[in-house]
C-alpha cells in the first residue's frame, strides 16, 4: 500500500510484516500530518494525501484502523469487537458438529424455560429464534485482557487479535514509541513480523536506534526527508 502527500517528496511504502516509522521532527508539520490521517480525510485533508494499492486507490476509511491514544486501544471497533460476533458465527455455522450441540443446549434451555411456566395461567413464548451473535453480545462477550497488565503485553494481546479478526487494514498507532523501550520495541516488531501485518507509525520524537524489520522515513526541522 502507498500512501502519497501532495507535500512529500517520497510517498510512503506500508509493506505487510514490516512497520513503517514515519518520523517528523518539525512539530506543526507533524500535528498536520496526524491530523490528516487520523481524520482520514485524504485529499480534503489539511496536509491533502491519496492512498494506493497498485493501480487501484483506496478510500483512507478503509484503510486504516487508528489508534490514535495507544493507552486506550480500541478494542471495541468494528474491525475487532464487530468482527468477533461474525466470526464466531461463521466458524460455528462451518462445523456440523458444534452447530449440532448449540442447538441441542437451546432447547434444553428452552424446556427448562417451559417448566418455569407451568405455574402461570398466561401464554409466553420467545420472540426470536436462537442466534449466536444475538447469544455472545447478550452476554458481554468480549477480548478477555487485564488492564493491570503491562502496557506491552497489553499491545501484543492486541496485535494477536488484530490477527484473529483477520484485519486487513494498516495499524496506524501515533507516538507509540513513547510507551515503549527500546526491547519492547524490537518485540512488538517481531510480533508484526509473525502476524504479517502492516503497520504505520507517526513519530515526533528522534530515535537514534536501528531495528532490523523496521522501514523509516525522516522529516527534519528544515521539511528536507530521509
Amino acid at each position: 500500500m502507498r500512501i502519497c502527500f501532495d507535500g512529500f517528496e517520497n510517498p510512503i511504502e506500508l509493506r505487510w510484516a514490516r512497520p513503517f516509522v514515519l518520523e517528523v521532527h518539525n512539530r506543526a508539520l507533524f500535528a498536520r500530518v496526524c491530523d490528516s490521517l487520523v481524520s482520514c480525510y485524504g485529499e480534503d485533508a489539511c496536509e491533502a494525501y491519496s492512498i494506493w494499492d497498485g493501480e487501484r486507490e483506496v478510500r483512507p476509511r478503509s484503510a486504516f484502523l487508528v489508534v490514535p491514544d495507544a493507552l486506550n486501544l480500541p478494542w471495541e471497533s468494528k474491525d475487532l469487537g464487530g468482527r468477533l460476533y461474525s466470526l464466531l458465527q461463521e466458524r460455528q455455522l462451518e462445523d456440523e458438529a458444534i452447530r449440532g450441540l448449540f442447538d441441542s443446549r437451546f432447547r434444553e434451555l428452552r424446556g427448562l424455560v417451559s417448566q418455569l411456566l407451568v405455574q402461570l395461567e398466561g401464554d409466553y413464548r420467545f420472540g426470536l429464534e436462537w442466534d449466536l451473535q444475538r447469544f455472545l453480545k447478550a452476554f458481554g462477550f468480549t477480548v478477555d485482557f487485564d488492564q493491570g497488565a503491562a502496557f506491552i503485553d497489553r499491545l501484543i494481546l492486541f496485535l494477536d487479535c488484530c490477527a484473529d479478526m483477520q484485519v486487513n487494514k494498516a495499524l496506524l498507532f501515533v507516538n507509540l514509541k513513547t510507551f515503549l523501550t527500546e526491547k519492547e520495541v524490537a518485540r512488538f516488531y517481531e510480533r508484526v513480523f509473525f502476524h504479517e501485518l502492516r503497520v504505520l507509525m507517526l513519530e515526533n520524537d528522534a530515535d537514534m536506534n536501528s531495528y532490523a524489520l523496521e522501514d523509516k522515513m525522516v522529516v527534519d526541522q528544515h521539511f528536507l526527508e530521509s
